[in-house]
């Protein structure tokens, strides 16, 4: 797999403000996170948040289904829409990205291997629609369940292709 990486951007910080920006980014409960479990939740879902011991922490987990969710942030998995590659320290960004990328799909396999499915969305997928992530991991969750979901619920209904109202409500 090649990973193209936009052209170095310049830094509009210096070293200092730079290093205080990085040290407070989170690696879990970040905005999509809580947006997407947030949404879930709401429409009767319950689930595990970065389980401990499944391969690459999955941000949200439903174990009984075995379905493993990952929120990729844009920059630090490279998406193809958004990174920007940061100009100061160019090869060790480029290598961080390729270990994350590695670490991703090595994480995936090992999962799917043991029987798991995996779901993968790129933070932006969930800002622009959260309502539509959720909605394809319900439809992951009912084909994985044993019993298909037998919900009332109009937001579900939408993921099969129905219209949604301005409203939002049926």
């Amino acid at each position: 797999m090649s990973i193209s990486i936009a052209p170095p951007m310049p830094d509009i910080w210096n070293r200092e403000k730079r290093s205080e920006v990085m040290s407070k980014i989170h690696s879990r409960d970040t905005d999509p996170e809580v947006q997407l479990r947030r949404e879930l939740f709401q429409r009767g879902f319950r689930y595990r948040v970065n389980r401990k011991g499944l391969a690459g922490r999955p941000d949200i987990v439903f174990p009984r289904e075995r379905l493993a969710v990952f929120v990729d942030g844009c920059f630090w998995h490279g998406c193809p829409v958004h990174y920007e590659a940061p100009m100061t320290n160019a090869p060790f960004w480029n290598r961080k990205l390729r270990e994350n990328r590695r670490r991703d799909e090595r994480a995936t396999r090992h999962l799917q291997a043991e029987g798991w499915a995996v779901i993968r969305f790129w933070e932006h997928e969930i800002e622009a629609d959260v309502a539509r992530c959720a909605n394809l991991s319900i439809l992951e969750l009912d084909g994985l369940r044993k019993q298909p979901l037998q919900s009332h619920d109009p937001r579900l209904l939408q993921a099969k292709g129905e219209p949604r109202s301005q409203s939002g409500r049926s």
